[in-house]
């Protein structure tokens, strides 16, 4: 999401409910979702990290983190989790199967 557009942050329910209508495990349960939370770079852009732990973990969330595309923070450590979390659904596809 867009942290410096708040709007942006509500809309997340909606997404994920989109990304569960389209995408399940074969065993019923949801794909792993990662949050990234964009445009860490933009001075006076705040992150209550409290609050994005409960946020994630009310909603299924399996983690996230900041970052900032225009300045390549933390770039390769998104790049690192999406291939971690998919190595992680393989795995568990081939527990199911």
């Amino acid at each position: 999401y867009d942290l410096s557009d708040p709007s942006s942050f509500s809309s997340i329910p909606s997404w994920i409910e989109e990304v569960n209508s389209k995408a399940i495990l074969p065993s019923g349960k949801p794909i792993p979702i990662f949050l990234v939370a964009n445009k860490c770079d933009i001075e006076g852009v705040e992150v209550n990290e409290k609050m994005l732990d409960n946020f994630c973990q009310q909603n299924g969330i399996v983690g996230w983190m900041k970052c900032s595309a225009k300045l390549n923070i933390n770039i390769e450590k998104e790049k690192i989790m999406q291939e971690e979390t998919r190595q992680k659904r393989k795995r568990f596809l081939r527990i199911i199967r």
